[in-house]
């Protein structure tokens, strides 16, 4: 089945719901969600992929998640690209739990921790042309056995690294590119 369209003409707007702004979860599952305004999600991300999901989430604007701007776990490869992340109570996009995502062209800035965080062994997106600054830490940062591809990335005026590799992580990054 192809994927559903999760935003009309102008978008939604969602804004200070108790959970996720939007969570998609589950085999099967593959939403297209386009040209969204997702904003003050305080205690939840402000869109969780989980179990497995798919589809694509593409050119919104996610502002002051409390936790991610986007979470993408369990297994889950939801594309995720043409993103505004900033202002979150985290990271600004967070792979962890055996996600495989291709994660490109997100303008990410001015996250409380790591920019674009991903973690553990299954942890294996694809990380491209993506624009990564302005975070109160590491720009992009790689832990816990992660694996994936960073390629033609703009990663500048972190507090932290530009990109941070630690606890067993082996990614490869043959142009990314780091200002300090």
């Amino acid at each position: 089945m192809p994927c559903q369209l999760l935003s009309s003409r102008r978008g939604n707007e969602l804004q200070r719901n108790g959970g996720a702004q939007i969570a998609i979860s589950g085999r099967g599952t593959a939403p297209l969600v386009v040209g969204n305004a997702l904003r003050e999600a305080p205690a939840a991300a402000g869109v969780l992929c989980s179990a497995g999901a798919r589809g694509c989430v593409r050119s919104n604007e996610i502002v002051g998640a409390g936790k991610a701007g986007v979470r993408v776990c369990e297994g889950s490869s939801t594309a995720v690209e043409y993103n505004g992340v900033r202002g979150g109570g985290e990271c600004g996009i967070s792979l962890s739990s055996g996600a495989t995502s291709r994660v490109a062209a997100n303008d990410v800035s001015r996250n409380r921790k790591a920019g674009v965080l991903v973690w553990g062994g299954e942890t294996r997106p694809l990380l491209c042309r993506n624009t990564v600054h302005d975070g109160e830490q590491a720009g992009i940062y790689l832990y816990a056995a992660a694996r994936g591809v960073l390629l033609r990335n703009e990663v500048y005026a972190n507090a932290g690294a530009g990109v941070l590799i630690t606890e067993g992580a082996q990614p490869l990054l043959p142009e990314s590119m780091a200002w300090l």
